[in-house]
């Protein structure tokens, strides 16, 4: 049986809002050193070095973090710290003949969605960013667009920005 990893975090609801100031943010993606449970968290800065160390074995330990996943540390308006965790890509698990495929079971799950909004229904999205990291949820409008009101064929290019660990956004 496949069990999903749901990580969730709550931000404060004032960080939708427009900041009246630069919000300051530091981003490092981790090396073995750093998710190695003997060690701490390092970041090596000038003018002085960063070193968290209590607690952040069990942190790694408690939020799986392996190397090349990248932590974004950010302190709002109010000086509050918060904190980011983007996934590295991970190798995808050999499922048995017996699981559907992958491609067959997004189309069931776009069915599934599509006549649930078409029927004015409820339904939950479970989105796991460590055995898919590739997808994404769109809004409904562009989503009715999208089937309704474009035109697709076999073979046809187009372009699609995504962002990268390189770069903020790539096409």
């Amino acid at each position: 049986m496949h069990q999903e990893q749901k990580d969730v975090y709550l931000l404060p609801a004032e960080l939708g809002a427009p900041s009246k100031q630069p919000t300051n943010y530091f981003c490092k993606t981790l090396t073995a050193s750093d998710t190695s449970t003997h060690g701490g968290f390092s970041v090596p800065r000038q003018p002085k070095r960063h070193l968290l160390t209590t607690g952040w074995s069990v942190f790694v330990s408690a939020k799986r973090l392996i190397a090349g996943d990248s932590v974004l540390f950010i302190w709002n308006e109010k000086n509050q710290l918060l904190l980011g965790i983007r996934r590295a890509n991970r190798p995808q698990t050999v499922m048995p003949s017996s699981v559907l495929s992958s491609d067959s079971m997004h189309i069931g799950l776009l069915a599934a969605a599509a006549h649930a909004a078409a029927t004015n229904s409820r339904f939950t999205i479970f989105y796991n960013p460590r055995a898919s990291p590739s997808e994404f949820v769109i809004p409904l409008a562009k989503y009715v667009k999208a089937v309704y009101h474009t035109r697709v064929s076999v073979g046809m290019r187009f372009r699609m920005l995504f962002e990268t660990e390189e770069s903020s956004v790539r096409r």
